[in-house]
This record gives structure tokens, sequence and C-alpha cells, in this order.
């Protein structure tokens, strides 16, 4: 987030080449193929990088619009190292970016990061490909949502795919507290949550 927030001074350190401001996907598959190319002298044509032009001049570029989440492929576990995959404690996934609220402490409410999300067939076939390997075998999952809860048809949706296709875990998520006080999330779809493996939220 740093670089997002402030790219100018991150690209001035003298240690970094190159910083991502916001979503690191296009800039960064940007960088590589102009790296394979050997051609990083137009880096101006990367969306979403700030980096040092070859005088020394900080260069901050367009900003990559936001990624549409269909647009984006589930996680290809196994081109991560086998033994980092063993050793993690949590498994990591996404269902959702963003949020649509706009709370004073939130980065959200610098960077208007509105909320987009992986339709519900999508996060049950991640949870699939997660249960078959033997590497993440009795560990949780994690769904690193900033609101998992936006969307309440598509939550519930994922979480009765969850109780009725087999694939529980025990899993943690992020809810906004309102959601429960003022009853979006009742006592019913609680009882749901517990079913499917939910342990916590946060």
């Amino acid at each position: 987030m740093h670089p997002t927030l402030f790219p100018d001074s991150t690209a001035e350190h003298p240690l970094v080449d190159i910083a991502v401001v916001g979503e690191g996907e296009e800039p960064l598959l940007g960088i590589v193929k102009l790296f394979e190319e050997h051609s990083l002298s137009r880096l101006e044509q990367v969306r979403g990088i700030a980096f040092k032009s070859k005088n020394g001049e900080i260069m901050v570029n367009e900003k990559a619009p936001l990624l549409k989440m269909q647009n984006v492929s589930l996680p290809n576990w196994d081109l991560e190292p086998r033994e980092i995959l063993e050793h993690i404690d949590i498994i990591p996934t996404h269902t959702s970016r963003g949020c649509p609220h706009r709370c004073a402490f939130c980065v959200n409410a610098i960077t208007k990061n509105m909320w987009r999300s992986r339709e519900a067939k999508e996060v049950l076939a991640d949870i699939g490909i997660i249960k078959t390997k033997e590497y993440f075998k009795n560990k949780p999952l994690r769904f690193w949502d900033e609101n998992f809860f936006v969307n309440k048809k598509r939550a519930e949706e994922i979480i009765d795919g969850m109780i009725s296709q087999n694939l529980t875990v025990p899993w943690e998520t992020t809810v906004r507290a309102n959601y429960i006080k003022e009853g979006f999330i009742d006592d019913e779809f609680l009882k749901k949550l517990k079913k499917s493996g939910c342990y916590l939220l946060s």
C-alpha cells in the first residue's frame, strides 16, 4: 500500500527501481514482458508504475484500472514453492476485493477501491482445488476479502455450496460488525456459517 499512497518517495529510494501503484497483476505483467524483450527503456508504456528515468527523474505513469475479478484466473497453487505451501499455517485466498463503504480509517476512502467479486461457482471451484492438495491438509482457509459479506446472496451461495458439495473446511474471513448488529446476517445465517466450517469473523 505504501507505494500506492507515496509513489514518488518510494521510487526515489536508492534500492527501488520500479514501484507498482495500485493493483499489481497488470503492471507486473507489463514489466515482465518488457524485461523479456530487453526493452525496459519503454517503462513509460506500463500503466500503474513509478520508476526512475535514465536521467534520474521520477516518473509516475497513469494508473491501471481496477481489475475485474472474473478476469483474474484462480490461483495455480502448484506454481508456489512446495516448501512454502507446506509451512504456511493458514491458506490465503480471495473471493472479492475492495469495499463499498468509506470508513474514515480505511485506505479505501483514499484509493476509491470499489467492491468487486468472484462468482460463487469460482470460489467453490477454488475451494475444491484446495481440498485436493496434500500440502493443505488439515489447514484452515482465510478469505482475505476486505468485506466478504457485501452481497449476502453471493455469500449464501458460497456457504450453501460448501455444505452441499462437501467442501467444508475450517475457514475465517471479515465482516462489518453492523451487518450482524442490524440483522443483515441473522441467527439462521450464522448457523449455516458454522456448519460450513466458519470459526472466526474479524
